[in-house]
């Protein structure tokens, strides 16, 4: 992702989820927020400092974030601080049952608040690695 950041975090997420389930890998989506109380704090990528979100969205798999801004995969531990210059834990948003069985049955895109997406925004063709995976 030289260009600039296109799409957005939910996307690329279950982009890349799809294609680690299709290699036979348990895949997750992992959500990061960064928050003061009630206030949602910015998460601001090094990499694109033009972009801010309160909410992002990152495919995992065992202990690795796959991600493009990250550029390859890295270890969920340093994810958020290599990323966004932050120390936030990765949470679980969907586990690899639920994300498996939702991309599975078409429902994935229900899994991300009030954000609607159409199946083929979800969809990444199968490429080689280094084209879809970071």
């Amino acid at each position: 992702m030289t260009g600039g950041y296109v799409d957005d975090c939910a996307i690329h997420a279950v982009r890349i989820a799809r294609l680690l389930i299709e290699d036979g890998v348990a895949a997750w989506i992992g959500k990061l927020v960064r928050q003061s109380g009630d206030v949602r704090l910015p998460l601001i990528p090094r990499r694109f400092p033009d972009h801010t979100w309160t909410t992002h969205y990152v495919a995992c798999a065992g202990s690795q974030a796959y991600d493009p801004i990250a550029g390859a995969p890295i270890a969920i531990d340093v994810y958020a601080r290599e990323v966004f210059g932050v120390d936030v834990t990765v949470e679980t948003h969907l586990d690899a049952e639920a994300t498996a069985r939702r991309i599975a049955n078409g429902e994935i895109r229900r899994s991300f608040g009030r954000a609607v997406y159409r199946e083929d925004q979800l969809r990444c063709p199968r490429s080689t690695p280094s084209d879809s995976r970071g």
